[in-house]
């Protein structure tokens, strides 16, 4: 029996090693993906498994919304734009488009827009309200932003109906509950700080 166990655990090592091998490959070359476009803000492959984030444009405006495979490969640059800094990719749940803030390179009005997987399809969804950290909601109609001031937004995603402003103190990092219908939200109460749950579509914050 101590024979066998011998064997059995020296067979679970090798497995072991093999599978460590393997992500260690894809690690380097995810690296490799990364120090050849400079990127940071990277977010989770939706359903169609590519991840997007902010890498290094060719332009003076120094940073393009780029995807590229879950393993490092295939890197595109998908806004490839001269005159505007990009940054926030947020992949809509259903994989077909991207959300991100952006803002002129020499500085200026800041905006909200959405585009297809592929770049295409660019629609401005608001402006000048310092547009950041969009997040999408689960049916992937509605899309909740932090403003100046860390104020909170809701648009649609096709742009209809305008922006309607949710919060005017300082809150972050909106997350959508599973149903669409609330947001939970950190927000500062004197040198606390808590976590809040907001209807999306009116009524109070629930502490």
């Amino acid at each position: 029996m101590n024979i066998v166990r011998s064997a059995d655990t020296g067979r679970l090592n090798r497995v072991q090693l093999a599978a460590l091998a393997i992500a260690v490959t894809l690690f380097v070359q995810v690296l490799v993906a990364v120090a050849a476009t400079g990127t940071a803000e990277a977010v989770d492959p939706p359903q169609n498994g590519r991840i997007a984030f902010t890498g290094r444009s060719s332009g003076p405006a120094g940073a393009d919304i780029w995807t590229m495979a879950p393993d490092g490969s295939d890197p595109k640059n998908l806004t490839d734009s001269a005159d505007r800094l990009e940054f926030d990719p947020a992949w809509s749940p259903d994989g077909t488009r991207i959300a991100f803030g952006f803002e002129p390179a020499g500085g200026g009005t800041s905006g909200l827009g959405v585009m297809d997987a592929d770049g295409a399809g660019f629609l401005q969804l608001s402006s000048g309200r310092g547009e950041a950290n969009p997040a999408w909601s689960p049916d992937s109609q509605w899309i909740v932003f932090e403003g100046t001031g860390g104020a909170l937004f809701r648009v649609r995603a096709d742009g209809v109906g305008g922006v309607a402003q949710l919060t005017f103190g300082a809150t972050a990092t909106p997350d959508w509950s599973p149903d669409g219908l609330r947001i939970a939200v950190s927000h500062d109460v004197g040198p606390t700080q808590v976590i809040q749950s907001l209807d999306v579509f009116g009524g109070d914050a629930i502490e």
